[in-house]
C-alpha cells in the first residue's frame, strides 16, 4: 500500500548574490529529489520565515551559499530574493511557498552522514536594513497609491482588498520596510506577505478578496480537535494550496463548542517534509473571527 505522504516533494532555487556555483557558469541552482524539512511562519503585518534543512547537496554548493558574519569581509546579504521553495503533492503541480533572503546559511556536519544544509530566510530582508531615501507627498494622498509605491520599491507585487483613503502630507522616514509599518500603522490597515513575493493589503481584520476559502471537516483536511484561543480557534489541518494567509477558511463538523464558522486565519506554519517516511505536510492556523 502506497502511503499519501510517499510522492510529496519539495523543490528549493537557490541563487547566488554575486558569482556562480561551482563547476557551472549560473548563479541559480535549483534542487529537485532532495530529503528536505522546511518551517515557514506567516503572519499578519510580519515578513514570511523560512527554516530549511536540506539533506544530500555537494559540499561546494553548500559553501558558495554560507554566509559567515564573523569574517573580515562577509558574504552580504543581497537585498533580492535568494531562496524560492515550493511544494508539490505529486510532481506534477507545483505550489511556491515562499520567497525570501537568507538571513543564516550554513551546512550543518553534527549528524555525519546525515549532513544538511541549514538556512533561515525572511520575506525582504534586505529591505528590513537597506538605507532608503525618506517618502513623503504633499496635501491629501491616496494610502492606497503610497502603499503601491513603497511595495514597487521593495520588488513586490502589490494587491489593494479594499483600502480607501487619504493622508494629510505624510512623510515616512527609514528603511522601506519601515515606511511601509508605519504606513500600516498610520493608516490603520493589515498587509501579508504571499509565498509568491505579494505583499497584499486589507482594511484592519478584513480578508482578501477573490481568494479560495477552503473548508475543513473532520473527514476532509481537519486534523485532531480545534483548540479555542483568545481571538478564535487554533487548529491543524493538512496543506492545501487553496490556504491562503490573510483569506478567510471554513470549519464545519467539529465538536468543540465556538470552533465551526468563517474564521480568518492571521498566522500560518506551514511545516513540510519531502522523501521522509511519515513525513509531515501540514499547517497549523491561528484564527480570529473576520470583520464584517
Amino acid at each position: 500500500m502506497t502511503s499519501s505522504y510517499d510522492s510529496k516533494l519539495l523543490r528549493a532555487t537557490l541563487l547566488l548574490p554575486e558569482g556562480n556555483f561551482p563547476g557551472t557558469s549560473n548563479n541559480t541552482l535549483t534542487l529537485v529529489g532532495y530529503r528536505m524539512s522546511a518551517t515557514i511562519q506567516a503572519t499578519n503585518r510580519k515578513p514570511n520565515t523560512l527554516d530549511i534543512m536540506i539533506y544530500g547537496m555537494e559540499q561546494a554548493d553548500m559553501n558558495s551559499c554560507t554566509i559567515i558574519f564573523s569574517a573580515a569581509t562577509p558574504q552580504s546579504v543581497n537585498a533580492r530574493a535568494q531562496i524560492l521553495l515550493e511544494a508539490s503533492p505529486d510532481g506534477k503541480a507545483w505550489t511556491q511557498v515562499f520567497e525570501g533572503t537568507f538571513t543564516e546559511a550554513q551546512p550543518d556536519y553534527r549528524d555525519v552522514p546525515h549532513v544538511g544544509f541549514r538556512a533561515q530566510a525572511w520575506t525582504g530582508a534586505g529591505m528590513q536594513y537597506l538605507l532608503a531615501p525618506a517618502t513623503s507627498y504633499r496635501g491629501a494622498t491616496s494610502i492606497a497609491t503610497i502603499a503601491q509605491f513603497l511595495a514597487g520599491k521593495m520588488g513586490f507585487a502589490f494587491e489593494n482588498n479594499g483600502v480607501a483613503g487619504n493622508l494629510a502630507s505624510p512623510y515616512y522616514p527609514g528603511t522601506y520596510m519601515d515606511q511601509f509599518r508605519q504606513l500600516s500603522s498610520h493608516a490603520n490597515f493589515d498587509f501579508y506577505f504571499d509565498g509568491n513575493a505579494v505583499l497584499a493589503i486589507c482594511p484592519q481584520g478584513q480578508p482578501r478578496q477573490n481568494k479560495p476559502s477552503p473548508v475543513f471537516t473532520p473527514s476532509s483536511g481537519l486534523i485532531g480537535f480545534p483548540t479555542i484561543g483568545r481571538f478564535g480557534p487554533q487548529l491543524d489541518v493538512l496543506f492545501t494550496p487553496a490556504l491562503t494567509v490573510g483569506g478567510n477558511i471554513t470549519v464545519s463538523g467539529s465538536q468543540v463548542p465556538g470552533t465551526n464558522g468563517t474564521w480568518l486565519p492571521f498566522a500560518i506554519t506551514h511545516t513540510l517534509e519531502s522523501l521522509m517516511p511519515g513525513g509531515a505536510w501540514f499547517s497549523h492556523l491561528a484564527c480570529s473571527r473576520p470583520l464584517p
